[in-house]
């Protein structure tokens, strides 16, 4: 995971990932090697006086690519209904979030 991005409206936390890290070794020395990009949101939930800090967290995918769309996502951001992914050696990504 790379670059935790915090919504302000929800609280939910966007993760940015790349699946296959190797990859992205062979694209720095090969640009036209695919890396894959992953996003995905943390929703923690309300703490809990159990002793444990968020039971009641979840963990959605939200994008995944095989590196053909967008090559190794280091950010995701949202707003509103919008999300945009950053890359390291790609262009940036703006996609409409149906839902999630």
């Amino acid at each position: 995971m790379d670059n935790i991005n915090l919504d302000l409206a929800t609280g939910n936390l966007w993760l940015a990932g790349i699946p296959r890290a190797l990859d992205l070794t062979k694209q720095f020395k090969n640009l036209s090697h695919p890396c894959p990009s992953q996003i995905m949101t943390l929703q923690l939930g309300e703490p809990s006086l159990s002793g444990k800090a968020f039971p009641d967290y979840e963990v959605r995918e939200v994008y995944l690519n095989d590196g053909k769309e967008l090559s190794g996502a280091t950010s995701g951001i949202v707003y509103k209904d919008r999300l945009l992914i950053g890359s390291a050696v790609s262009n940036l990504l703006y996609c409409e979030v149906k839902f999630y």
